[in-house]
């Protein structure tokens, strides 16, 4: 009974931590204008990917690493970034960030997509950490309690 009910919390553990995935960048771009629309318009998003700094105080969030700004576009065809606006960005630019923030989508053409109040998301890994943390504690709480069971502890007095 005591194995069923570890197997179980290991395997609600694990689904949990499996949700709590972001929206993919890449998926995002490849929907189509009425999709986007019906699905993300006005709402929070969480999204990872490379930030860039434009012209001006314009940022940019893409897929892909080592863009030039020429190639950075958040409309029309060939849309390979999304435009960010939001603060504490700056420190960031260049490296791989995970952003939470408003998705809005410009109906108008040339339809671009631009992430609004976006703010750095928390880090995953501090849940990972605690996980593994706690899997080893119930390993551990399970061995010595093999180790009681069985009298293997109090025959070695």
């Amino acid at each position: 009974m005591i194995w069923q009910s570890l197997i179980l919390f290991i395997f609600l553990q694990t689904a949990t931590l499996g949700a709590e995935g972001m929206s993919s960048l890449e998926q995002l771009m490849k929907l189509n204008e009425k999709e986007l629309i019906e699905n993300y318009q006005g709402k929070e998003v969480e999204l990872k990917g490379f930030l860039y700094a434009g012209s001006g105080d314009r940022h940019f969030l893409s897929t892909e690493p080592n863009l030039k700004s020429c190639c950075l576009k958040a409309n029309g065809q060939g849309m390979r970034a999304i435009e960010v606006e939001g603060l504490g960005l700056s420190s960031r630019e260049g490296s791989l960030v995970a952003l939470r923030g408003i998705l809005y989508i410009d109906q108008n053409p040339p339809h671009s997509l631009h992430l609004l109040a976006a703010l750095p998301a928390e880090d995953d890994d501090g849940k990972i950490i605690t996980f593994a943390m706690l899997m080893i504690g119930l390993a551990l709480m399970g061995y010595i309690c093999y180790l009681l069971c069985t009298d293997k502890i109090w025959k070695k007095r």
